[in-house]
């Protein structure tokens, strides 16, 4: 077991020190892996949320094999962390749990995105047995059914307010905690409710609250058409990124961070670093740049059943997109993640 443990340790080690040398002097030829990656377990999902490419007609669930994540890690002893998450939510695949735990053997901490709709006292207690969990990110939309289950349709937000409750029951009376933080996609329909999200995931016991202001279409120009009439104003009067930094500085402090994720994430000088760092695998083994376009159909590197993960990642193509980020040369789908003037 020693053994076991040391192989790993080292694999690790050796693949960190070279991303960090690479990433201090800006060196072009990529040397290393990476140290972390988001996979996704499900496109399946029990809710049908006005802003998700889940929703659109046509749209066909798939659920990533065993094979596959195993595949997948195998091939990526190097990793440090894993996001599981994606168009859908984790739990519809019932192998998730056992994917946490391959995860666990390789020695990779996994956060992972849930709804909250399915955490049920089965599967609360299955992820209490796990000791590799880093974060739970879990989507809270509203603080009222109504605008809740207006944006996540099919959704109960009374139900999902007492999963989390018996959730943190549990978190709080066990050694082993998980992490949390609470996730609001703010939209024109929910954005008077921020403050009210705010305080009631503080009460529950979330550890922080991520804002993601910024509404794309996964690189589908019809939804992301759709999700602009829902952009907020993040500029001038009535500034939504402003209204969030006073409550922060209100209902913030270390035990309850904030996260704004605005709409200039990236600039021509404040590049995507996504491409060079966590990469996002789908559930059929498509290699994609990163979880904002997320759908393999949009746009793909390659896929793990026809060529070796490392081959893709130093593949020409990969190099191709990158040097597209690095020139300003930017796919359409790419754009919606940077400010429109630059």
């Amino acid at each position: 077991m020693a053994m076991y443990y040391i192989y790993f340790l080292t694999h690790k080690f050796f693949n960190l020190i070279c991303y960090f040398f690479n990433q201090k002097f800006k060196i072009k030829f990529i040397n290393y892996y990476p140290i972390k990656m988001d996979i996704e377990p499900t496109t399946g999902c029990n809710f049908r949320c006005t802003m998700c490419e889940v929703s659109q007609p046509g749209f066909i669930k798939k659920n990533m094999t065993l094979e596959t994540f195993e595949r997948i890690i195998k091939e990526n002893k190097q990793l440090i962390r894993i996001r599981l998450q994606g168009l859908g939510e984790p739990f519809i695949n019932k192998n998730f749990i056992k994917m946490i735990t391959i995860a666990q053997k390789y020695f990779i901490k996994v956060d992972f995105v849930t709804n909250g709709s399915l955490l049920n006292d089965k599967n609360i207690n299955e992820l209490f047995k796990l000791n590799n969990l880093n974060i739970m990110y879990v989507s809270v939309d509203g603080s009222s059914s109504k605008v809740f289950e207006q944006i996540r349709v099919g959704s109960n937000y009374n139900k999902i307010m007492l999963n989390l409750k018996n959730f943190f029951k549990i978190n709080r009376m066990t050694k082993n905690k998980i992490k949390t933080k609470a996730m609001m996609l703010v939209q024109k329909s929910n954005k008077h409710q921020v403050e009210d999200v705010i305080k009631n995931t503080k009460s529950l016991g979330f550890n922080g609250i991520d804002f993601q202001i910024k509404l794309t279409g996964f690189g589908n120009r019809e939804l992301d058409e759709i999700n602009q009439q829902q952009q907020v104003v993040t500029v001038g009067e009535g500034n939504i990124v402003d209204k969030i930094s006073k409550l922060e500085k209100k209902y913030g402090d270390r035990k309850f961070r904030f996260n704004i994720i605005t709409n200039n994430l990236f600039t021509k000088k404040n590049k995507c670093n996504y491409p060079w760092q966590r990469p996002f695998v789908d559930t059929g083994g498509y290699v994609v740049p990163c979880c904002m376009i997320a759908n393999s159909k949009t746009f793909n590197l390659g896929n793990i059943y026809q060529e070796n993960f490392k081959k893709i990642w130093n593949g020409q193509k990969f190099k191709l997109f990158r040097k597209s980020i690095e020139n300003h040369e930017l796919h359409d789908f790419c754009k919606t993640c940077y400010m429109n003037d630059n």
